[in-house]
């Protein structure tokens, strides 16, 4: 056989090897179980946890609905609720940012104009803010009223991929009794609910961004029911002063909001009982005292 017929027949012969092995490849696959892919609730929960990562709170929001509201509770129920607490909870916080810091902006100008606008958007914020705040009760009434806080509450979202920023610039010209532009106006919308949603996980794991970013990273983090009630009947009460003269001036929505904060309170003192201490005692009879105090203040202003 001559050297060309015989790179002929190692060709053919390495072409033979290579169909043989593409089909038994074939058949490996064609005979492996299909991969499962998540369904129902698992498949709306993951879902609303990308969404979540890429800041579409609002899509979010929707996706676990259904979820929050489920009866009986499927194994996402609380998961879900605490996702949501987590949206409404940084709304009220950047909400309110914009709407007080507006506010100082109303007192610091001397122009007509500035005040004006400023009083415009204040009461835009206002409104945004009231709107989380009646959701994060809502959300708190689910999760209290349907078996109550857990020994441990499970914080199963994902950190934010583009973080909010520690302090919102575009807003300090009108600290200063200045005018700031409309584009600057919009950056600051948009950073604060990034802003406010990144306070507010931080908050919840109980230390900073940095200490939030790493655990959620790394997967759900467990917090135990005293510190999350705990939390939750804080968050509750900043919430409620949303409604109080200063700001919306709405003492029946203050004491539906209060209502939950001292429910949220209740629960964590009937937790520890069980394991009693002091400091969470006394933090939750902090909150109690607090919502009274806030319905006795704006009470006598009506």
């Amino acid at each position: 056989m001559n050297s060309s017929a015989y790179l002929s027949a190692l060709r053919f012969s390495a072409r033979l090897a290579l169909i043989a092995a593409l089909a038994c490849l074939v058949l490996i696959v064609s005979c492996s179980p299909p991969i499962k892919q998540p369904v129902g609730p698992e498949r709306a929960y993951l879902d609303a946890k990308d969404l979540f990562k890429r800041g579409n709170m609002d899509k979010a929001l929707d996706y676990t609905d259904d979820l929050a509201t489920a009866s009986p509770a499927n194994a996402y129920t609380e998961r879900a609720r605490t996702m949501r607490l987590m949206i409404y909870g940084g709304r009220v916080r950047a909400y309110r940012e914009l709407a007080d810091a507006y506010s100082k902006g109303i007192d610091k100008t001397k122009n007509s104009k500035f005040k004006a606008e400023y009083q415009r958007l204040r009461s835009n914020y206002l409104q945004y803010a009231t709107k989380a705040a009646l959701g994060m009760a809502e959300t708190a009434h689910q999760m209290l009223g349907g078996g109550g806080i857990g020994k441990e509450v499970v914080l199963d979202v994902p950190y934010p991929s583009v973080e909010g920023p520690e302090n919102i610039t575009q807003l300090e010209p009108m600290l200063e009794g200045g005018w700031i532009e409309p584009s600057d106006q919009d950056a600051a919308a948009l950073a604060a609910p990034k802003k406010g949603i990144d306070d507010e996980l931080a908050k919840a794991v109980g230390g900073d961004r940095a200490k939030a970013r790493t655990e959620l990273t790394a997967g759900p983090v467990k917090i135990p029911g005293t510190d999350f009630g705990l939390f939750l009947g804080q968050e509750l009460v900043d919430s409620a002063l949303i409604f109080d003269r200063k700001h919306y001036n709405d003492l029946q929505k203050l004491k539906l909001v209060g209502g939950q904060a001292d429910a949220a309170a209740k629960a964590v003192l009937e937790m520890l009982k069980e394991n009693p201490d002091k400091d969470k005692e006394k933090a939750a009879k902090k909150i109690q005292d607090d919502i009274q105090a806030a319905i006795k203040k704006n009470s006598r202003l009506y």
